[in-house]
């Protein structure tokens, strides 16, 4: 969906150049929302990225920065456990960014009993 509405507003624009359908901070509050739902396979970035030709890096909208990433990879022993560390740290970040941190510790246990399942199967 993200991606039709983003092909939308690229042809509107070569209109109405001045026209929104879209904005930055919406951009970031779908990603937060992604992350707080733990839909960790799409990335805003990318998608934008895809549509209009840029090269946004997910650090734009609301991901690790690249320091962060790497401390990360370089500490974790696989990358199953790189994902997993950087996923529960999207959900605690997207319960703070969104001012809600009720419901967190149960999300993070879920989180993990889909991980232990996932690396069991």
């Amino acid at each position: 969906m993200l991606e039709l509405l983003l092909k939308a507003q690229k042809e509107v624009r070569q209109q109405e150049p001045e026209l929104t359908l879209i904005n930055y901070q919406e951009l970031v509050a779908i990603q937060v929302t992604w992350h707080r739902d733990s839909i960790f396979n799409f990335n805003v970035a990318d998608i934008y990225n895809k549509v209009n030709g840029t090269d946004f890096k997910g650090a734009d909208f609301g991901d690790m920065d690249g320091s962060e990433k790497n401390t990360l990879q370089d500490t974790c022993r696989t990358r199953g456990d790189f994902d997993l560390l950087r996923e529960l740290l999207e959900i605690q970040k997207s319960k703070f960014i969104l001012v809600n941190s009720y419901g967190l510790q149960n999300e993070i246990e879920d989180h993990l009993e889909r991980h232990v399942k996932n690396q069991k199967a």
